[in-house]
């Protein structure tokens, strides 16, 4: 799996522990920035997180940190991000402005002075770049050098990430329609489409997977979709049916778990429960462990 996400962590000695024991193939770890629910970031913790991960890790290894919000304004969500020094943005919601804001992040990453910057961008792969108007070359031109040509994307932006909420199927029009402006803006790798319910953190299983592969199958069909784009998927999963989930829908490129490795009792993260979700997720196709549908 590309993405390995744990997401709802709340204490400094969880998050040090999933940077120390995911040995690099935790890939994401997500905090709540939204007030009052269950499992909302402390202040006090989220200005100490890089700090930690900065000590925890090498650079190689060490996961981005994701923030998570919903229905918040964008002022709020550029101060967290600075304040937090987050990896990449979750937008929790159905915000119609989310890719224009989303465009936003990736520009004020490019001037953050942590950001070391190379070459100058191409027009059509500015970030600035209006989401309704169109590169001047065709969709299906855009797309295919889209994927053929990541080098130059990554030397120009900051390894900085957007990750978007859609539930399916209800989204499955507004999936195709962003996947494709993305794609056309040469953008996909700094996107991730997540597949989840409304609210998120139910612990529920929220989505019909092998509706979910049959739609992927046509995602990646369509040459006006870049293949870079990532889906992931969230919503129910545990340690127990990972292998279930890959092999229902093998397109996914990842997996986003929260109360799946929680104590029931407690409510804090389970080490154990982690550690097999990790293993599990981190199996390569054609390594799957005997699991019965």
């Amino acid at each position: 799996m590309e993405v390995v996400k744990v997401c709802g962590l709340r204490k400094l000695e969880d998050i040090e522990y999933c940077a120390e024991n995911g040995n690099g193939k935790i890939t994401h770890l997500g905090i709540i920035c939204v007030p009052g629910r269950k499992r909302s970031i402390e202040r006090e913790v989220g200005l100490k997180i890089s700090q930690v991960l900065d000590k925890c890790t090498t650079k190689d290894k060490r996961p981005k940190l994701v923030g998570v919000f919903r229905n918040q304004p964008l002022n709020d969500i550029i101060a967290l991000t600075k304040e937090y020094r987050l990896d990449a943005v979750q937008f929790h919601d159905d915000n119609p402005e989310w890719l224009e804001w989303s465009l936003e992040l990736l520009n004020i990453q490019k001037n953050n002075p942590l950001f070391e910057k190379a070459s100058s961008s191409s027009p059509s792969s500015s970030p600035s770049s209006s989401p309704s108007s169109s590169p001047s070359s065709s969709p299906s031109s855009s797309s295919s050098s889209s994927s053929s040509s990541s080098s130059s994307r990554t030397n120009t932006y900051p390894p900085f990430s957007i990750i978007k909420r859609w539930c399916f199927p209800r989204d499955r029009m507004l999936i195709v329609q962003y996947a494709k402006k993305i794609s056309e803006m040469n953008l996909q790798n700094h996107f991730i489409f997540l597949f989840d319910s409304e609210t998120g953190g139910e612990g529920k299983v929220s989505n019909d997977w092998k509706a979910v592969s049959d739609f992927l199958q046509e995602i990646r069909k369509n040459k006006n979709i870049s293949t870079g784009l990532k889906f992931v998927m969230a919503g129910g999963i545990s340690p127990e049916n990972v292998q279930i989930l890959k092999k229902t829908c093998p397109e996914i490129n990842g997996m986003d778990v929260s109360s799946g490795v929680e104590n029931e009792k407690t409510g804090w993260k389970d080490y154990e429960k982690v550690e097999r979700y990790v293993a599990e997720a981190s199996m390569k196709d054609g390594e799957y462990r005997e699991t019965e549908l």
